[in-house]
């Protein structure tokens, strides 16, 4: 998580200082560790299922939400002047997740 008490690099011209943003107390690593874990443990099934739906924020599973992943979208929301951005794994999940965001359903009969 980012550290509040940095000035934001926003105000910064330089997108080099938003992806090398000091995180925790200014005397750890520069850029957010790196999680490899697929799978998140979880307290009790209760915390399992207030995951599923998003409801409680913590990790699940990696292609869904990453601590890696969302420190880069927070990077990249800040060096882009946005409130949220998001990741891919690839360009063409982007192109067609993008695609996919204006497409609308076929109405009619087909011709």
């Amino acid at each position: 998580m980012l550290d509040p008490d940095v000035p934001d690099p926003a105000d910064d011209d330089a997108p080099a200082t938003v992806l090398a943003r000091v995180y925790a107390d200014g005397a750890g690593p520069i850029t957010p560790p790196i999680v490899q874990s697929s799978l998140f443990a979880f307290q009790s099934y209760e915390a399992f299922q207030d995951a599923l739906p998003g409801r409680s924020g913590q990790d699940l599973y990696t292609r869904v939400n990453n601590p890696t992943v969302r420190a880069f979208e927070e990077m990249i929301a800040a060096a882009e002047s946005t409130e949220a951005a998001v990741g891919f794994s690839s360009g063409m999940a982007a192109i067609s997740s993008t695609l996919l965001a204006f497409a609308k359903p076929a109405t009619g009969s087909p011709a």
